[in-house]
């Protein structure tokens, strides 16, 4: 009983001198969390046709690059892969951006459908197919580099 008559009295001090001075400053500080989403694993599961050799030749945290040497046509090439986020606020990663290639020639397939990414190590998997479209020259030179680069976006937006 004591401690709470202490604590009124001490309240009501300093509302009277806030009161007296004309101004009460109130400061805080408001956490957000932060969005950390990467490619934690992504590796070759399944290659259709031995003509033909896929391999990832780079991953870092948000893109993959990848070769296809002496593809022929017909090949395909099967990557699975899993994304991991590491931040506190939830995500959304609805499909990867597919930059490089020859047009017209690969055609590149996402099979993750989309959701959300809870946080703190929430993670989801996907495939990436890989097809050399046929009618392309049949040739042991061709050559397609192309990188799959990460989109998410906070999962409320």
């Amino acid at each position: 009983m004591t401690w709470f008559l202490l604590t009124a009295i001490f309240a009501v001090m300093g509302l009277g001198y806030a009161t007296w001075q004309g101004q009460l400053y109130t400061r805080g500080t408001v956490a957000t969390g932060n969005i950390d989403v990467y490619f934690s694993e992504f590796e070759l599961n399944n290659e259709k046709s031995s003509r033909g050799n896929a391999r990832v030749i780079f991953i870092n945290e948000k893109n993959v690059g990848i070769e296809i040497d002496n593809a022929q046509p017909g090949y395909s090439a099967t990557f699975e892969y899993e994304i991991t986020n590491r931040g506190s606020v939830p995500a959304r990663y609805s499909t990867a951006t597919v930059i490089g290639s020859k047009p017209g020639k690969v055609n590149v397939s996402n099979s993750y459908t989309g959701g959300i990414l809870e946080g703190n190590g929430g993670s989801d998997t996907g495939q990436v197919v890989i097809e050399v479209e046929e009618g392309v020259e049949d040739s042991e030179h061709n050559l397609y580099d192309f990188f799959i680069q990460l989109d998410v976006q906070q999962w409320n937006l």
